[in-house]
């Protein structure tokens, strides 16, 4: 009986060092693969609020591999209780710059862009958005790179930073004037004008 006993303690003591080394094995090809798939990243979520605007941007992840197309969402929420129109003097509504760790700028969305020099007003009800998605290819456009531009940026880390227009304008809605897209609002002021940018978002690529 004690041989019996001494039989599966042995036993027991073998499965268990199997399994720790199972346990090893997957932890380190877990590892790698995190290490070579960064898009597989959490999502990151930046805000700014200047009533009764919040100014937002979202990204699905904040690794990417090497080209791999960076989606930038930016948003202007209504947050207050009352209808907002927020309004611009161009077509030109929001837009983001992406700089490096040395703080150049490595490309700016809008830039060597052409848009409409026509205004543009959007009407938020209470808890209503308006909503951009806006693409980053990891190539250079901005004037701190013109030698390079359309270029790949090399693999690393980088800064996104949100912004609005400069033209960028909150009234609150009277209740009464239609509200088209073509036109620059102007009723109350909310306080809200210039250029609102938002925290920066780190993201490596690479």
């Amino acid at each position: 009986m004690n041989e019996f006993r001494s039989l599966i303690s042995a036993h027991l003591k073998a499965l268990g060092l199997v399994v720790v080394i199972v346990l090893a094995l997957v932890s380190g090809v877990y590892a790698y693969w995190k290490l070579n798939n960064p898009s597989q990243s959490s999502p990151a979520t930046s805000t700014f609020i200047s009533y009764p605007i919040e100014f937002g941007m979202e990204l699905n992840n904040t690794g990417f591999a090497v080209g791999e197309s960076v989606a930038v969402r930016l948003y202007l929420k209504n947050i207050s209780n009352r209808s907002v129109v927020v309004s611009f003097i161009t077509s030109l509504a929001l837009d983001f710059i992406v700089k490096d760790t040395n703080g150049a700028s490595v490309y700016i969305w809008s830039f060597w862009k052409y848009f409409l020099a026509a205004p543009m007003s959007k009407l938020l009800h209470p808890c209503e958005a308006l909503n951009r998605t806006l693409w980053w290819e990891q190539t250079y456009s901005s004037p701190d790179f013109l030698d390079k531009y359309q270029q790949t940026v090399p693999s690393g880390r980088y800064f996104i930073e949100g912004l609005t227009a400069p033209s960028f304008t909150a009234f609150y809605w009277d209740g009464e004037t239609p509200v088209e897209s073509g036109m620059y609002y102007q009723g109350e002021s909310t306080g809200v004008k210039g250029v609102l940018s938002i925290p920066k978002i780190t993201i490596t690529t690479g």
